[in-house]
């Protein structure tokens, strides 16, 4: 986490819900407290989920440990965590330059998957056009 944060050329917003009986999310709490504090572009906000459940709402999280990461109008979201690298892994996302897109396919046969599809970037619009 440090190492991310002190990479971090514009300003980074970390929000995390923790839960107040979780000893790892304290500690994790504590941690990003201090990184915060050592680095002017990271501002860490650390929110009790049971007391602070209109701010929850207002990210749409719903489970402990979540941390919503906002940078340059981009939001990377992430449940369930204490780790601090899935952390510093969420900084990164937001601030990642392209959006990186993930097309599925489905074949029906070992012939089609062999000869393979071209997809076209048409398929982010929802439509799909495969040439074999």
């Amino acid at each position: 986490m440090e190492k991310a944060a002190h990479s971090l050329q514009g300003d980074v917003v970390l929000t995390y819900f923790y839960n107040s009986k979780d000893e790892y999310a304290d500690a994790a709490k504590q941690v990003l407290a201090v990184t915060a504090r050592r680095n002017a572009h990271l501002r860490v906000r650390s929110l009790d989920l049971d007391t602070e459940f209109t701010a929850a709402r207002d990210y749409g999280v719903k489970l402990y440990n979540t941390v919503v990461v906002e940078a340059q109008g981009r939001r990377a979201q992430v449940e369930n965590i204490v780790d601090l690298r899935q952390m510093a892994y969420a900084i990164e996302r937001v601030l990642q330059q392209r959006t990186q897109m993930v097309c599925f396919m489905t074949v029906y046969d070992i012939e089609t998957a062999a000869r393979g599809c071209e997809i076209r970037r048409d398929a982010a619009i929802g439509k799909t056009f495969s040439r074999m």
